[in-house]
């Protein structure tokens, strides 16, 4: 896990390192960088029942150009232990990351007030997923595998003064998970490992 947390970490600072150059341009150019928090909803089973809903945090960086429009990446990651006696219906423990990284296009609408200012936004993501489950039945048996997979994201979102937002996104990434055992995708159909994210954070 300390592995996976290392890699979120360098791709932040590498993100947010290039902040000093993208910001030299100022010719109406604007350059924000961000924290959020928030809550990760994910709706395929069988994360709805092993995960649940769950924290997510995370950062973006957003250049602003003249007439609203906007190109930025958005990184957030979300992690979670569930021990064998919190899982309905399953006799194993649960270890799951998720690191979903979306590069996107936003635009601001123009609305008479410096305070609330609304956008939208949308554009490719790229959901890394590692899951480990140790199943219980008839001795231990661990089984894990990981799984890289592109998909997309829309974006709403509402600023508040200089700093302040609130933003929902909702990703779709399909994974097979090939190593994980069949009753992880009982359709047959893949499983989406994107959600809906609700995110609060502070721009700067």
């Amino acid at each position: 896990m300390t592995k996976k947390i290392s890699l979120f970490a360098v791709l932040a600072v590498a993100v947010f390192a290039v902040s000093p150059v993208m910001a030299q341009d100022d010719d109406g150019i604007d350059f924000d960088f961000s924290g959020k928090f928030g809550w990760h909803f994910l709706q395929t089973d069988p994360y709805t029942s092993l995960v649940d809903n769950n924290w997510i945090a995370g950062g973006d960086v957003i250049v602003w150009f003249p007439q609203g429009f906007g190109l930025g990446a958005d990184i957030k990651f979300s992690t979670k232990d569930s021990e064998a006696a919190d899982i309905d219906d399953y006799d194993m423990d649960f270890e799951w990351f998720q690191m979903p990284i979306s590069f996107n296009a936003y635009y601001r609408f123009p609305v008479d007030s410096d305070s609330i200012r609304p956008y939208v936004g949308g554009g490719l993501t790229i959901v890394y997923t590692d899951v480990t489950a140790t199943y219980y039945d008839g001795g231990t048996t661990e089984v894990e595998a990981d799984d890289t997979n592109a998909g997309f994201n829309f974006i709403v979102g509402i600023e508040f003064g200089d700093m302040f937002f609130f933003e929902g996104q909702y990703i779709w990434a399909e994974s097979e998970f090939e190593g994980i055992p069949e009753s992880f995708d009982d359709d047959g159909e893949g499983i989406n490992v994107g959600g809906f994210n609700l995110t609060f954070g502070i721009r700067f």
